[in-house]
């Protein structure tokens, strides 16, 4: 279950950093 969330939460993170690098 704790697996689950992480990649969730991941998978934002990966969102945020790309549009850093776009930005």
């Amino acid at each position: 279950k704790h697996s689950r969330k992480q990649a969730g939460h991941r998978q934002w993170f990966t969102e945020v950093k790309i549009t850093g690098i776009n930005a």
